[in-house]
């Protein structure tokens, strides 16, 4: 009972000594108790979205009226590309200028040729790509380019031979070249224009046997180069056939042993019965897809030729076409080609192969005669289509080939 008591008294006196404390600190402040402040909220806040006007927002997860707005930033801006913000990584601003310093001389910035009075013309571009409007030169000058003996450029009246003869065609409305006349140049240039006509034809026999001629310069006025034009002219080296011209003669350049090549134009469509035969050091020539027909003899005795490729164009070759060219190691016959005539390819004697495509009807007599490194013969058609070819008399005599490949099998050809 006495315990007891005694705790009691101890309470009592605690809450006495409480009541003292706080009314001690009442007094103190001589004032009203201020209000007690809430901690502040701490705000989580989300991923940063793009506004698409070069801002962004985010906002708070758990308190979705608070939101922080900032100006986009960071990332690289180029002409092509706008700045991609480094926080909510979306691209803002706007694309940078071009800057045209690049000195690119391809034919997208290609402005003007090189002339006689200046160098070629680029326009000056950006590294993106984009053309500018300023040019730059580059190269040398060019050569003069003379259109009817005049240069289009600088107006320079053309050199040409001197002493050729002429006499006039067409009703005395052109000039044709008759003969080399007084003149005495070794590189003729021939001119476009005489005694105020032009000049449209080189004549029959023309240049015939003249074994001084190194080179010549044929105007863009001239359409016809005539037979026998440069026969045997074994000393001509090079030529240059203008796209004007539209006919090549009979035997026009046969015998010119030293000419190499020689660039057919395509605005040429009828070459004449051995063209070039026996140009014996031409090396390559190249047939334009205008011509239709290749005729006898056209190439026979071309010994250098090593390669040709014959245009989809053409629908015959015609006999002896490239006979005895002992160089030949291929040629491609397009599917154009209806019939290969008699001797054709005679005497090629390094060809190891030849495809014949399906379009062919008729090989002649001796077509492939005497070619005696001809191991493959492909047929692009079927063993039906190959027998029903019209074959003449020993069209592949003394060649080792000794069967015929076709798309569905082989046949056997003696």
């Amino acid at each position: 009972m006495k315990n007891k008591l005694l705790k009691i008294l101890t309470l009592i006196l605690a809450l006495s000594f409480s009541f003292a404390f706080i009314t001690a600190c009442d007094n103190s402040g001589g004032g009203d108790t201020p209000p007690i402040t809430p901690p502040e909220h701490q705000c989580e806040y989300g991923e940063w979205i793009s506004n698409g006007n070069s801002t962004h927002t985010r906002v708070c997860k758990t308190n979705g009226e608070h939101k922080q707005t900032e100006n986009c930033s960071g990332g690289t801006v180029t002409c092509t590309k706008k700045a991609e913000c480094s926080l909510c990584e979306q691209e803002y601003g706007e694309l940078k200028e071009h800057v045209f310093d690049k000195e690119i001389a391809t034919e997208k910035y290609f402005v003007s040729e090189a002339t006689c009075t200046e160098k070629a013309k680029y326009n000056y571009s950006c590294v993106c790509g984009e053309k500018g409007s300023e040019t730059f030169t580059v190269g040398n000058k060019g050569a003069h380019k003379f259109i009817l003996d005049k240069c289009k450029w600088c107006e320079k009246e053309k050199v040409t031979s001197k002493g050729l003869s002429f006499t006039l065609i067409n009703n005395d409305t052109e000039y044709e070249v008759l003969g080399i006349g007084d003149c005495t140049d070794t590189d003729i240039v021939i001119p476009s224009i005489y005694m105020g006509k032009l000049v449209t034809s080189i004549g029959e026999d023309a240049f015939f046997h003249y074994h001084s001629l190194k080179s010549i310069e044929i105007p863009n006025s001239v359409t016809n180069i005539g037979e026998l034009a440069f026969y045997s002219c074994d000393s001509l080296t090079s030529i240059e056939i203008p796209n004007s011209v539209t006919s090549i003669g009979l035997s026009a350049f046969s015998g010119c042993y030293s000419l190499t090549n020689i660039e057919i134009p395509n605005s040429v469509t009828s070459i004449g019965d051995s063209a070039f035969s026996g140009c014996c050091s031409l090396t390559s020539v190249e047939i334009p897809n205008s011509v239709t027909s290749i005729q006898r003899g056209t190439f026979a005795g071309c010994t250098s030729l090593t390669s040709i490729e014959i245009p989809n164009s053409v629908t015959s070759i015609g006999g002896s076409a490239f006979y005895y060219c002992s160089s030949l190691t291929s040629v491609e016959i397009p599917n154009s080609v209806t019939s290969i005539q008699r001797s054709t390819f005679a005497g090629c004697t390094s060809l190891t192969s030849i495809e014949i495509p399906n379009s062919v009807k008729s090989i002649d007599s001796f077509a492939f005669a005497d070619c005696e490194s001809l191991t493959i013969i492909t047929f692009n058609g079927t063993i039906k289509e190959w027998e029903s070819i019209s074959k003449g008399e020993y069209w592949n005599d003394c060649c080792p080939a000794t069967e015929v490949i076709c798309t569905d099998g082989t046949v056997t050809i003696n």
